[in-house]
């Protein structure tokens, strides 16, 4: 099962989220959930912007078309990346990242 699923409005991004981590980045793939540390904290949506922040600039995207469409105040979330459709471009954007680690 892939964590990327593209739909009519964008691709949809199965995550799990480890706020208060030293760096923010992409640490594995599994059970079809792509698993990222964030190095902020998960106080007054800290975590979240830095989520947006990070997978933005991952896929060379502008921000205001990221969004955590389900999980706002839990380590699970679904991302929107609107106006994207190519949900096998972002696996393989994903996959050279952790191959880089």
């Amino acid at each position: 099962m892939s964590f990327a699923k593209s739909t009519g409005k964008g691709v949809l991004l199965n995550l799990v989220i480890r706020p208060g981590s030293n760096c923010t980045g992409l640490t594995r793939i599994q059970d079809g959930q792509l698993h990222v540390d964030v190095n902020a904290v998960p106080e007054k949506n800290k975590a979240n912007k830095e989520v947006i922040r990070f997978i933005s600039t991952l896929l060379k995207v502008d921000k205001s078309s990221v969004s955590i469409v389900s999980g706002l105040k839990s380590r699970n979330k679904i991302v929107m990346v609107r106006d994207e459709t190519d949900g096998e471009r972002i696996e393989k954007v994903v996959l050279q990242d952790l191959d880089g680690r």
